[in-house]
């Protein structure tokens, strides 16, 4: 899981009952389904108790670089133990329409918040995240992760949000 560096993060939450003028919403997907943010949330727990063994049953081969379920798992390991990551806060949005499957039936997008820290960022940071997820031998698994930094996409994503610039020491 990548994280951002406090450094690179210029950014606090704030919610707000509407959206900026000029800041389009992403659209919702048309089902009720819940099963793309079902798969965010299961990979997201798993990541969060070290479970790296079973986090790898909502990723793609793309996730994994086609790595075995072992291979994989020991390398989430030697990542998140010496990099001291700590997940103390997820917060996955509703699935989102991506690119031209407007019926979110094999591809969507699902906005988190993820409140993280680890050894360079001590203490910790929101983040804005897209899971993209793709419906995979009948299962929805995640396929790629970024992280948003600039405020045009953050408000696209995360509608009725306020970026606030954090200020130099």
């Amino acid at each position: 899981m990548r994280h951002a560096s406090p450094a690179t993060l210029a950014v606090i939450l704030c919610l707000l009952a509407a959206s900026p003028a000029g800041a389009a919403p992403a659209t919702p997907c048309p089902s009720d389904d819940d099963g793309p943010r079902g798969a965010v949330m299961g990979y997201l727990t798993a990541m969060h108790e070290h479970r790296f063994v079973d986090a790898y049953d909502f990723v793609t081969d793309g996730m994994t670089d086609g790595r075995d379920r072992t291979v994989w798992a020991v390398l989430q390991g030697r990542a998140y133990g010496p990099g001291k990551v700590e997940i103390y806060g997820v917060d996955p949005r509703a699935a989102m329409v991506d690119g031209d499957d407007t019926s979110c039936t094999h591809h969507a997008v699902v906005p988190n918040l993820l409140s993280a820290r680890d050894r360079l960022n001590v203490h910790g940071a929101v983040e804005f995240e897209l899971y993209h997820v793709v419906r995979e031998d009948g299962r929805w698994r995640v396929d790629s992760q970024e992280t948003l930094f600039d405020d045009p996409a953050i408000l696209h994503w995360f509608p009725g949000t306020e970026i606030v610039e954090v200020g130099a020491p």
